[in-house]
């Protein structure tokens, strides 16, 4: 991380205002911690992201702002806490983040903060064995991000867009729902659930595959081989 300077901005320019000066400092930490998370370093992403919540304190920044990253802190803070076995701890994090995202203005990082903190919350319900729960989380995001691909093109096909753009729909939304198939797909192997997993995994392929998402075309092929063997 750069040198933290009270006098200096985002980019360590004379005469960024204080607010201004806490916000970029909230969003580095947050970078930062979630390199620590990815190295498995939990407790010491932990540590970062409260500094970067009590830093949003600060008087005067923008609430939108504010808002943007103080969900994005508490977000990766519930997963961390989480890894350390703090689930109903991380689950608590949640808790009015989605009220509270009612107030963003900006429809579109709005709807992608919201999804990710309901991916989030469904994956911490499975944990804890309220999997009823955390499938019908993901039941609900899973239509929405549809609805909200629909008019972008076929989110499987990549279709035409239905305004006749012809615009592709957005491609982290897309990972996202790939996502969201794969962890319900995960969710119904867990209660024996296997025709219903071979099809949401499958869904995940199918889209990770049409929309050159490599990654999480593998994850979900490996969960689906699984998934095929039990059924």
């Amino acid at each position: 991380m750069p040198a933290q300077t009270p006098a200096r901005g985002p980019r360590g320019t004379r005469g960024s205002t204080a607010p201004d000066h806490a916000v970029s400092l909230a969003r580095q930490l947050h970078r930062s911690a979630r390199d620590a998370a990815t190295a498995d370093r939990h407790p010491a992403a932990i540590r970062q992201m409260r500094r970067g919540l009590a830093l949003l304190d600060t008087p005067g920044i923008d609430p939108q702002e504010r808002l943007e990253v103080r969900t994005r802190l508490r977000n990766t803070l519930a997963f961390c806490l989480a890894e350390t076995g703090k689930v109903d701890d991380g689950l608590t994090q949640l808790a009015g983040v989605g009220q509270e995202l009612a107030q963003l203005r900006d429809e579109a990082l709005r709807a992608h903060l919201s999804t990710l903190v309901n991916l989030n919350r469904a994956a911490l319900l499975c944990r804890v064995g309220r999997m009823d729960e955390g499938i019908a989380q993901l039941d609900r995001e899973i239509e929405l991000s549809e609805r909200r691909l629909v008019a972008l093109g076929d989110p499987v096909t990549g279709g035409p867009a239905a305004n006749g753009s012809g615009a592709g729909a957005d491609r982290e939304a897309l990972d996202l729902l790939a996502l969201a198939l794969s962890n319900r797909g995960n969710a119904h192997g867990e209660v024996h659930r296997h025709d219903k997993a071979v099809r949401d995994l499958h869904r995940a392929v199918e889209l990770a595959d049409a929309h050159d998402l490599p990654l999480r075309a593998a994850i979900a092929k490996h969960a689906l081989g699984n998934a095929v063997q039990r059924a």
